[in-house]
C-alpha cells in the first residue's frame, strides 16, 4: 500500500509551463502514474497526444478548458476528463486563475513509454512541449 498526501511529492517544472507534483511515480506501480498538474492563469498548453497512455483529469481547483480530439469542454473543480491514447489533446487555464487537476496516467504496456521515472520523462519531452507552447502561441497571435 501507498498512503500520501497529494500535494506533497516531488515537483517537476515542465519547461516554465505547467507544474507537476508527483504523487505516485511509475516507479511505484505496474502500469499508474498520478500526480497534481498545475496550470498557471491564462498558460494555453501545447496540443500534444500520448500513444502509449490513457489519461483521466479530475479537476481540483481553477478552472479552464481541455480540448480533445478539437472538441473544447469548460472544465471547474469536480469535473473529470479522459483522454484516450493517441488523441491530441490541450489544456488551458482560465485567465484568472490557475487550474489545478490530478492526472491519472494509464499506460497501455509495462514499458510506460520507456522511461523508469516521472521526471525521467519530462526531462526527455521538456524541450518538445516549449516548442509546441511556441507554436501554438504563435499560431493563436496570427489569428
Amino acid at each position: 500500500m501507498i498512503c500520501r498526501k497529494y500535494n506533497q511529492g516531488p515537483e517537476l517544472d515542465v519547461a516554465g509551463l505547467n507544474r507537476i507534483t508527483v504523487i505516485l511515480d511509475r516507479s511505484e506501480t505496474a502500469r499508474t502514474e498520478v500526480a497534481l498538474n498545475t496550470w498557471p492563469a491564462g498558460l494555453l498548453g501545447p496540443p500534444h497526444r500520448h500513444e502509449q497512455k490513457e489519461q483521466t483529469f479530475f479537476v481540483t481547483a481553477g478552472s479552464g478548458w481541455v480540448v480533445v480530439a478539437g472538441e473544447k469542454c469548460e472544465v471547474g473543480k469536480g469535473d473529470v476528463v479522459f483522454v484516450p491514447a493517441g488523441v491530441e489533446h490541450q489544456t488551458i487555464a482560465a485567465p484568472d486563475e490557475d487550474l489545478e487537476y490530478i492526472l491519472y496516467n494509464a499506460f497501455l504496456s509495462d514499458e510506460k513509454e520507456g522511461h523508469r521515472t516521472f521526471a525521467e520523462h519530462i526531462e526527455q519531452v521538456k524541450a518538445t512541449r516549449r516548442a509546441q507552447a511556441d507554436a501554438a502561441a504563435g499560431e493563436r497571435d496570427r489569428q
